[in-house]
């Protein structure tokens, strides 16, 4: 057991293959840019988790330079073990927050825009003087673009490597219409960002 237990771990954790595409992957993202269009971008402090083997993390906020629109994202990439597990989902009810149902939700779409698909939902959490409505869209890209499943990690198990994105935009109330939420409209600008910066250099099948 002992054996099979080392041997499970060092799968999960890409102990024995060659890192560099992981490597070359977490050091594509540390280059994103901070601007896209009229968005500026601000990073949080936040570093790859060594614990979950996590190759690269991005955390960063992004706000519109005229209308003031805050939307943050969360992107993380390594092998698909680690990348598939720890979905919003799980994330945020552990910390307090009441999640609707997640629904399916295409890829806006438009000339330059990936074809895709991501799951979205709404977190509400309540205090006793306060409560934070927050909308989240989130995916994961393969070697096939943009895909979604009800078990990523079973679904994504055969992949090389994996990016997971969270979108995430606070609202004023909970009953925000989805059609006008400013994640959309950033969406816009940043998937297009992404596929060029993060997988036509280099994103391969599994």
């Amino acid at each position: 057991m002992l054996i099979f237990s080392g041997i499970v771990h060092g799968l999960w954790t890409d102990r024995w293959s060659d890192r560099s595409d992981l490597i070359a992957a977490a050091a594509r993202l540390d280059q994103f840019p901070l601007t896209l269009g009229e968005w500026q971008g601000t990073d949080y402090e936040q570093t790859a988790d060594k614990t979950n083997a996590m190759a690269g993390v991005l955390s960063r906020r992004y706000v519109h330079a005229s209308t003031g629109k805050v939307v943050s994202i969360y992107i993380g990439c390594g092998r698909p073990g680690p990348v598939s597990v720890h979905t919003p989902d799980v994330c945020y009810a552990g910390s307090g927050y009441q999640i609707e149902r997640p629904t399916a939700f295409a890829v806006p779409p438009g000339p330059d825009m990936p074809q895709g698909e991501l799951w979205t939902a709404r977190f509400v959490k309540e205090k006793a003087d306060s409560r934070t409505n927050l909308r989240l869209f989130w995916s994961w890209h393969t070697a096939r673009g943009w895909k979604v499943a009800d078990n990523p990690r079973l679904a994504f198990a055969g992949e090389r490597q994996l990016y997971k994105l969270y979108v995430i935009r606070e609202m004023a109330t909970a009953d925000e219409p989805i059609d006008s939420d400013p994640c959309i409209e950033f969406m816009r600008v940043l998937l297009p960002a992404l596929e060029a910066t993060q997988f036509r250099s280099g994103f391969e099948a599994s």
